[in-house]
């Protein structure tokens, strides 16, 4: 199969095709496109002027034990896992987790958990859980998987056909000076920003900025910055009112391929905070808008949202 190509360099939503990640699948030094669509999955590759396409599955194919359906299946982050120079990519699903090779013109897992699995000491709820960036935290040549619950965050990295949990930390942990609080930090870009050949994790809060190593069992921050600090003539700043990260109290219905914005209301459900689309979301609707205390934030790569699943809220001033 071979598509015209067209938009060079975009990565953007077409026609239902959503192309959303992108790296070197097959270990041939190029960059290759993985894209999904209600019918499926494919890979695309540079071939002369056009697209070709090594590698395509329709919904209801088993790469060994997984059973690939677009309507819920999520693609990403990607990264060299088992350091064999051919990235993988992380599937989630509502039935739980897997991380999954390119072979010839299929995928293939290198391994597969449903939810409830322990990693260590991880509980796998792909529900709440945010698989946030990859990068070779620890420096030993293969990639790690940085991930955030309600409960705090981990390092997972492939262990023969498992995962484990070399670093973990409940919320409320400091990292030196840094106050660990999944529900208003973010995590990202990942880069080695020393130089020391170990990848770090940039994050921010609503303090203010930091860029955590790892170190054996634990992050240590090398850095940390509030708002208004001078970082040479650069003045750091950090958003007034920042992303927070709730379970959704209703069903939402969305098409992956582009950022949703919704009227929201955050509410203390037992000790938690959920939020629910306050109606019809029409720009005429007086009601939902004054109802609302929030936006509810939906990546472009997202599909349908499930009661329970975390999802991110942007406050309305006075919230919080």
């Amino acid at each position: 199969m071979q598509l015209p190509l067209h938009h060079a360099g975009r990565v953007r939503s077409c026609g239902g095709i959503q192309m959303s990640r992108h790296d070197d699948f097959d270990g041939d030094g190029r960059a290759e496109l993985l894209v999904s669509s209600p019918w499926g999955i494919g890979l695309l590759e540079m071939l002369g002027s056009a697209f070709n396409a090594p590698m395509m599955a329709p919904n209801g194919t088993r790469f060994g034990g997984w059973n690939l359906q677009t309507g819920d299946n999520r693609f990403g982050p990607v990264g060299d896992f088992d350091g064999d120079g051919q990235a993988e990519i992380v599937f989630s699903s509502p039935w739980g987790l897997g991380v999954l090779e390119q072979r010839k013109n299929t995928f293939a897992p290198l391994m597969m958990a449903p939810n409830s699995t322990r990693f260590g000491g991880w509980n796998l709820q792909t529900g709440d859980n945010r698989f946030e960036k990859v990068g070779d935290f620890d420096g030993d040549g293969r990639a790690e998987l940085l991930i955030t619950s309600p409960w705090g965050v981990g390092i997972l990295e492939l262990a023969g056909s498992t995962l484990a949990a070399p670093m973990m930390a409940p919320n409320g942990t400091r990292f030196g000076g840094w106050n660990l609080q999944t529900g208003d930090n973010r995590f990202g870009p990942v880069g080695d920003f020393d130089g020391d050949g170990q990848a770090e994790p940039d994050v921010t809060s609503p303090w203010g900025v930091g860029d955590p190593a790892q170190e054996r069992h634990t992050f240590a921050p090398f850095m940390m910055a509030q708002p208004g600090t001078r970082l040479g003539g650069w003045t750091q700043t950090t958003a007034a009112n920042p992303l927070l990260t709730v379970a959704a109290g209703n069903a939402i219905r969305k098409q992956p391929g582009r950022r949703e914005y919704l009227r929201g209301q955050v509410v203390a459900v037992d000790g938690r905070w959920q939020v629910k689309i306050t109606g019809n979301q029409g720009s005429g609707v007086l009601r939902s808008m004054s109802e609302a205390n929030c936006l509810i934030v939906v990546e472009p790569e997202r599909g349908n949202v499930e009661p329970g699943e975390a999802v991110d809220v942007q406050p309305f001033e006075g919230l919080v």
